[in-house]
């Protein structure tokens, strides 16, 4: 059916507009995803398209998007909201709402190439227990293959046979036409063949370690990987402790000197929360966390954070503001909600000028002061007028 659509669209196109040759890029993909958790996913993925693209700044600028009708409430006949896409909210505003704060978290690289990969080989796009379900069903192998075949080994072919093969297009003659000293030449120079192919594949081999030991040499000295613990004063003036971690990648100049780093996983982990609050999950994100903070009215804990990179902003959709939000209430996990109005202003109380070379065991509140006044303005305290820039 797609093939028929895109075959008389594309002449139905050229002719209109005087041209001539293929319209499409290539020939239509599709993948089965697994709707339980993967639906929102591609969602976000398809309609971040025009923003990896540069072709918009944000997805709501794309005219043809639906992300209109998704995230905004605009009706669309073309759209029909699905299961998952119902289950956000109660009504209609509420799952907009509930739709737009999905964007707030990025989509990692290895979740967009499994994407990818999953469209190019028209594969089952899911968890392992739902590929396995689709191999069951169709017979078939649900999952991804690797890009290439591997390479073919070279069949080794012993002199005895070259030493045939000579025999038998020359003859070997009733006196012996190719005499013994004759096939002990030849013997000899299968031999050095030999030896010269094993020297050969001993120094590719070298070569290939020694490579293989400088890029692992490089990639230790650029893996960043932190860990440490400090002091946040919350706003109901109480002192708890936070265990947090901070994994990537540091960046360095030409003389391999530490210049900064690029996040790729923050965790914050409260150890005391004190007597009489229950202290929430792990957090983690690859965002800078700004502010932690706890209301007893609601059980609620809350923290705010925020990108440190351009390329991060461009993937959360280039939003208005560059804080996101996240609660957790009675132990449930983490989730990303709409920024309240009541958190501009806010100080920051963690610690988010973070060295590259490392941090003490116990960060405490006169460091993290001094810190702070070497931090940017986003990252000392929530403000709705903030400047970038990407």
């Amino acid at each position: 059916m797609m093939q028929t659509f895109a075959r008389n669209y594309a002449g139905l196109f050229n002719g209109r507009h005087g041209r001539s040759g293929t319209l499409w890029e290539g020939r239509y993909k599709s993948c089965l995803v697994d709707s339980e958790s993967y639906v929102l996913t591609c969602c976000r993925y398809i309609e971040l398209n025009p923003v990896r693209a540069w072709m918009v700044g944000s997805p709501s600028e794309h005219p043809w998007s639906s992300y209109h009708a998704n995230a905004l409430g605009k009706p669309d006949p073309l759209v029909t909201p699905h299961a998952v896409m119902l289950a956000l909210g109660h009504d209609p505003a509420d799952r907009a709402a509930g739709y737009r704060a999905l964007f707030a978290e990025v989509l990692t690289d290895e979740v967009v190439a499994e994407m990818r990969a999953c469209l190019q080989q028209q594969r089952a796009l899911g968890t392992d227990r739902f590929r396995a379900q689709v191999d069951a069903k169709l017979k078939r192998f649900a999952g991804v293959r690797p890009a290439h075949r591997p390479k073919r080994q070279a069949e080794d072919v012993p002199h005895e046979s070259v030493s045939d093969t000579v025999f038998a297009v020359f003859g070997r003659g009733d006196a012996g036409a190719v005499s013994a000293s004759a096939a002990d030449s030849i013997d000899d120079g299968a031999y050095t063949m030999k030896i010269a192919r094993i020297t050969s594949g001993f120094a590719k081999l070298f070569q290939l370690a020694l490579l293989c030991a400088l890029l692992v040499t490089a990639a230790g000295c650029s893996r960043m990987s932190l860990k440490w613990k400090e002091e946040v004063r919350l706003s109901s003036g109480q002192l708890i402790a936070v265990d947090r971690t901070a994994q990537g990648t540091i960046t360095r100049d030409i003389a391999m000197r530490a210049t900064g780093w690029k996040p790729k996983e923050m965790t914050l982990r409260i150890s005391q929360a004190g007597l009489g609050v229950q202290a929430p999950p792990a957090w983690r994100s690859i965002l800078i966390p700004v502010v932690l903070d706890y209301d007893p009215a609601t059980s609620t804990w809350s923290v705010l954070a925020t990108y440190l990179f351009c390329s991060t902003w461009y993937d959360m959709g280039r939003p208005q503001s560059p804080y996101v939000q996240y609660i957790s209430r009675h132990d449930e996990p983490w989730r990303v909600v709409p920024l309240q109005p009541g958190w501009v202003g806010r100080w920051s109380n963690l610690l988010t000028h973070i060295r590259p070379t490392g941090e003490p065991a116990l960060v405490r509140e006169v460091e993290k002061e001094v810190a702070r006044r070497k931090a940017s303005d986003r990252f000392k305290a929530i403000s709705t007028s903030w400047k970038t820039n990407c």
